[in-house]
């Protein structure tokens, strides 16, 4: 990776990110075949972490679209709907380490504060969705400005690449900025590799019913995000019809885990399902970036402190000037006196 005007410190913490294995190749995996990445150019603009507004509603609270094709036979290629076909900043990208952006304009303040929350798990024709309760899963603090999380979709394999690979699943956390309006959203994408070893938060796998009927269980997201990893951002679109831009996409790097047997459990309704896709999984296929840039940022306030230099340099505020004292909000009263309600 190329690493401009960083300090040993910073280097260090994206390296510990980056210490994973490459990510695990699911059967069958390639290098993309995709266009190449766009090399960065320091004039274009950078996306900045808070989204743009051209959204009008969060499209993670509508229904999807409904075309009567096998939704996931061609990778999305012959979606028609939306902005699927028409768009030139669409999602998933894939990511090489060698094209993001590492300036002296990396800093980044990200406080995560999520909730323990009852949350409904549904299958709805493209993905296993969970959704919260009468409450918001908690919220994400980025250079000052909350967003709170209202659904997480879960994908295998993923569907956004690293450098050049897939891994076996994708956790996508959707964000509304608060008291935004027309709303303006904020995703937040977890890559998983295998492990051999259970984990626990994701138990609630075993427990999908093989109808994919709704089910009730209690999560928490902060098991999955972490403040310590840096993200990179760029600027997209939802990956399932009707495709719609105008969201920007902060792609954690550093992995998180699945058991094999939970994977195997997810995989037997989607990769690995003849009958679902002919088993290729409910992955878009990626997408050009079209000059897009892609900006590596890592956090500057994980210590707790609020100024942030720029490049890890001293005197210089970053825009997390001040950080709301509520981030997240309290545990629901009687959250756990329902006895069908697990909590992993």
């Amino acid at each position: 990776m190329k690493m401009c005007n960083v300090t040993a410190e910073m280097c260090e913490l994206i390296l510990q990110a980056h210490a994973s294995p490459t990510p695990s190749r699911t059967e069958g995996a390639s290098p993309s075949s995709s266009p190449s990445l766009h090399p960065v150019v320091q004039e274009s603009p950078k996306p900045s972490a808070t989204p743009s507004s051209s959204v009008p509603v969060p499209e993670y609270e509508q229904a999807p679209e409904e075309d009567g094709s096998c939704r996931y036979c061609n990778g999305g290629t012959d979606w028609s709907m939306g902005q699927c076909m028409s768009g030139s900043r669409q999602s998933p990208v894939s990511m090489s380490f060698d094209d993001v952006a590492t300036d002296e304009k990396m800093d980044l303040y990200f406080s995560t504060k999520y909730n323990v929350t009852r949350a409904r798990v549904a299958w709805n024709d493209f993905a296993f969705v969970l959704k919260s309760q009468g409450n918001t899963f908690g919220s994400i603090n980025v250079d000052g400005v909350n967003y709170r999380a209202d659904m997480a979709v879960i994908r295998s394999p993923s569907e956004h690449r690293l450098q050049g690979y897939r891994t076996p699943m994708e956790m996508q956390i959707f964000h509304k900025k608060e008291n935004s309006n027309p709303p303006e959203t904020l995703a937040i994408s977890i890559l998983f590799e295998e492990s051999a070893h259970e984990v626990s938060a994701l138990n609630w796998m075993h427990e999908l019913p093989e109808d994919k009927s709704p089910f009730q269980v209690v999560v928490d997201l902060e098991q999955f995000v972490s403040d310590l990893k840096p993200l990179v951002f760029y600027d997209g679109s939802y990956t399932q019809p009707p495709c719609t831009e105008g969201l920007t996409w902060g792609v954690s790097m550093g992995l998180a885990k699945v058991s094999h047997t939970q994977l195997k459990t997810l995989q037997s309704f989607l990769k690995g399902n003849k009958a679902f896709a002919g088993g290729r999984g409910n992955n878009r296929a990626v997408q050009p970036l079209n000059g897009r840039p892609l900006t590596l940022r890592s956090n500057c306030g994980m210590d707790g402190k609020i100024e942030c230099g720029r490049g890890g340099g001293k005197g210089t505020k970053s825009t997390a000037a001040a950080v709301p004292v509520e981030q997240g909000g309290a545990v629901d009263e009687g959250l756990f006196d329902d006895g069908n309600v697990k909590l992993w």
